[in-house]
């Protein structure tokens, strides 16, 4: 924008110039717009001096930060071997996988919307437990809290002194990358230095056509617009340059730092078996969750046989129920003692009981469908349908208490 409206006032300047020149409209008595090269000559050392010196300080500050984030991204996956190799409990190793990830997520959010918890809350909501979360929200220094969590954890473990030292080292260096960050986020480039040099910049553009305009012949007069416009996108294209890397954190990638960071902690834990809540209620829940669908499985698959062998009987009784119909009087199998499952009960009773429900019944279905005389259609399928309402109602207490 800035450079069309510098070349729309070149323009103004050469149509006037032009004007006077065939004087047009009695046009010969106005002064022609001119002005001699040398002061732009003069000048135009300081103006660049001042576009170079801005836009390597702000490329020096880019530089530093994309160093910094590297920095973490290396220490923290450092520091996730580290717990992998030294630290016995699955449990401690797998909060400081998750702490470490969370410093990176704190970091990010540090150094780019540092007033917006709710965001911070969105980014640790599915590495940390609730609890955690509500700690690191409500403490003053985020990250900073995150390492010294990430201290107390290392130092709970009774290391050797050499072993505790290497991985203290590993955090110090991470602190030391998050105070540079917080450095550069904190003091940008001075904004009387950013003035002084829009403010050369577009007053040297505003004033060159009137140099440039000598430099042409009358035929060629109408390339003056033009080539001030492209040597306003040149040199305003700089300074804006030297204007969006001022402040690196705005565009850096780090969302996909941080979730490379995630990833990485992953697949460490995975390759040591370790579950990402390994401990929390999280956890827990997830195990009992797992085994109440594998219950579940067990039981649909005995119903399931159980109706095959139903449907087996109630064909072969088709061909001697004409001949020799005799009146039996059937009774449904009774399910176990057990059968009815308080869904007070813990989820680990549950699932013992439902196990034991699904091994009975399998028995049970083999004894009571076999029989000498062939019984009536519609005693077999009673039969089926309640074994089936049964274990349904049972698997929907066991499912409903799991995922409580």
């Amino acid at each position: 924008r800035q450079a069309l409206i510098v070349a729309a006032l070149s323009s103004v300047v050469v149509f006037y110039n032009v004007l006077v020149e065939m004087k047009f409209f009695g046009a010969q008595s106005m002064p022609l717009l001119t002005f001699p090269a040398l002061p732009f000559t003069l000048t135009s050392s300081s103006l660049g001096l001042l576009l170079v010196f801005r836009t390597n300080t702000a490329y020096a500050r880019w530089n530093e930060a994309r160093l910094n984030w590297s920095h973490i991204s290396a220490k923290t996956f450092d520091v996730m071997r580290q717990c992998l190799a030294w630290l016995a409990d699955k449990e401690t190793v797998a909060k400081t996988v998750r702490y470490l990830v969370a410093f990176a997520r704190t970091s990010k959010w540090h150094v780019t919307d540092r007033v917006n918890t709710k965001r911070l809350q969105d980014e640790l909501s599915g590495i940390l437990t609730e609890d955690e979360v509500g700690e690191i929200v409500n403490s003053r220094a985020k990250p900073q809290f995150v390492l010294l969590c990430l201290t107390k954890l290392i130092a709970r473990q009774s290391l050797i002194p050499n072993v505790q030292s290497h991985m203290d080292r590993g955090l110090i260096e991470l602190g030391a990358a998050l105070e540079n960050c917080d450095r550069i986020y904190t003091t940008p480039i001075p904004l009387v230095y950013t003035r002084l040099t829009a403010r050369f910049l577009l007053l040297w553009l505003m004033t060159f056509p009137l140099t440039l305009y000598n430099e042409f012949p009358m035929s060629k007069k109408w390339l003056v617009p033009l080539v001030i416009f492209m040597n306003s996108i040149f040199l305003l294209g700089i300074d804006d340059l030297g204007v969006q890397i001022e402040e690196p954190f705005s565009i850096l990638p780090l969302a996909n730092i941080c979730y490379n960071i995630q990833s990485t902690a992953q697949m460490v834990l995975q390759s040591a078996g370790i579950d990402w809540f390994q401990g929390t209620p999280q956890h827990q829940a997830a195990l009992a969750a797992a085994a109440a669908a594998a219950a579940t499985a067990t039981a649909v698959v005995v119903v399931d046989k159980a109706a095959e062998e139903v449907t087996e009987e109630v064909e072969a009784s088709d061909d001697t129920a004409s001949e020799a119909p005799e009146e039996v009087e059937m009774m449904p199998p009774a399910l176990p003692a057990h059968a009815s499952i308080s869904s007070n009960a813990s989820v680990e009773t549950q699932i013992t009981a439902l196990a034991e429900l699904a091994a009975e019944m399998n028995v049970s279905a083999e004894e009571e469908l076999t029989f000498d005389i062939a019984p009536p259609r519609a005693a077999l399928l009673s039969n089926t349908s309640q074994i089936a309402e049964d274990v349904d109602k049972i698997l929907k207490e066991v499912v409903g208490s799991a995922a409580t």
